[in-house]
């Protein structure tokens, strides 16, 4: 009987032990997972992200087409590169066309936002008629960027060209 009581005890305070271990390494977690993606002013990376792409005026065949970029996490201290491409032609054999802006300020501040490319012409003179055009940009494009989402560097919308 006294063995059973003993084994009985030895077995309670194992359970107490466990019990005590696995919700402090359950708190330990939950701090860890809870810091990744909300733009929270702890975080100690990057974060890029497209918030607007824009025509800011057309002329004939040209376009003028600016990115606006957010950092959403740490300070950067390197240059990166955005690329943009918009399809001209669905038919095979024809790729989207390719455009692009270096960032080489060589530094981006925590919550600093910038917007690239005004003055920057576009020709669709190549590309048949189309009221809209899809257009799709990936900040950080050559992942010069060590950043803490990198799942949010590309950004698609269709917008107004008459072109």
């Amino acid at each position: 009987m006294r063995i059973v009581l003993v084994v009985l005890i030895l077995l309670a305070a194992s359970l107490a032990c466990n019990g005590e271990d696995s919700s402090d390494s359950g708190s330990l977690n939950g701090g860890g997972n809870g810091g990744g993606g909300g733009g929270s002013s702890g975080q100690t990376q990057p974060d890029l992200e497209i918030t607007d792409l824009d025509v800011v005026e057309t002329s004939g065949d040209d376009v003028d087409f600016t990115v606006t970029i957010h950092n959403r996490g740490s300070s950067i201290n390197r240059d990166f590169v955005v690329r943009c491409e918009v399809p001209c032609r669905t038919e095979p054999g024809w790729s989207p066309t390719y455009f692009g802006y270096n960032y080489d300020r060589g530094s981006m501040g925590a919550g600093q936002s910038v917007t690239l490319g005004e003055g920057v012409w576009l020709n669709l003179g190549d590309c048949p008629f189309s009221t809209y055009r899809e257009f799709t940009c990936d900040v950080d494009a050559e992942n010069n960027v060590d950043e803490s989402n990198e799942g949010n560097n590309t950004y698609s919308e269709s917008i107004y060209t008459n072109r």
